[in-house]
């Protein structure tokens, strides 16, 4: 018996394959076009984020700081606002990392002593000095080249947080502290000026700090926890250069 003879049929074309028609060789062009630009890109961007950083990174702080003094925009009837931006020969943007203490045993705090009194006195009685309005690009002083006494903002504000603190050991220091010689009005008035001006000054800053809360055996509410780590002005800088340019007010 004759074997069978099997041919192959013709196969249908693909209609999917089409890898070697022209329209296939137009699009795989196009996207390799497409991909190049991308590419292209992403590494323009890359450098472009990596100067912009490098150029962050080298600007002067002193210029930041200019910078974000500038005229403020602002709504309502004022419509603008010139900051001051810092003292002369003194970067107000120096910042220090540090921990607040809830230390019970402080100096600032009571009963009074001596020891006590040295240092409220070593971080309130600072200045003034000497300032003019060209050196302080402030609009809060009279166009008067003449220099004018002035002070920092946080010597006032310690100022008020002491006398607050005073008060609360009146008996001791009603003999100690003028303002406490005067009348129970004039006494108080002061007292609610300091008050409010701290509430300004605080919310002012707006101390955007995280406090955490954490349970404590024995204490139905949750407990605050003050010893974390802050960003702050170096208080100490500020001071260092005011006294060195303190005006002696005891001079003829």
């Amino acid at each position: 018996m004759a074997s069978p003879e099997y041919q192959l049929l013709n196969a249908k074309p693909d209609a999917k394959d089409d890898r070697g028609s022209s329209s296939y060789k137009q699009w795989f062009r196009f996207l390799r076009t497409d991909l190049y630009l991308i590419v292209i890109h992403t590494i323009l961007l890359t450098l472009s984020v990596a100067l912009l950083l490098s150029i962050r990174r080298n600007i002067p702080d002193q210029v930041k700081d200019d910078l974000c003094n500038q005229t403020l925009s602002l709504e309502g009837e004022h419509a603008s606002q010139l900051n001051f931006p810092g003292l002369p020969g003194y970067h107000p943007g120096r910042y220090i990392v540090q921990r607040f203490s809830n230390d019970p045993h402080s100096l600032y705090r009571g009963p009074p002593s001596n020891e006590t009194d040295k240092a409220w006195d070593r971080i309130v009685k600072v200045g003034p000095f000497n300032i003019t309005m060209n050196a302080s690009g402030s609009n809060q002083t009279p166009d008067n080249p003449q220099p004018q006494m002035a002070n920092l903002a946080v010597f006032h504000q310690l100022h008020c947080l002491k006398t607050l603190w005073q008060y609360t050991y009146f008996d001791y220091y009603k003999s100690r502290n003028e303002i406490f010689t005067k009348s129970e009005t004039e006494i108080h008035k002061h007292l609610d000026h300091c008050v409010d001006y701290l509430r300004q000054a605080l919310m002012c800053q707006t101390d955007m700090s995280i406090i955490p809360l954490h349970s404590v055996e024995g204490h139905d509410l949750s407990v605050p926890s003050y010893d974390v780590p802050r960003t702050c002005r170096d208080f100490e800088g500020a001071r260092a250069w005011v006294l060195e340019h303190e005006v002696d007010l005891e001079e003829d």
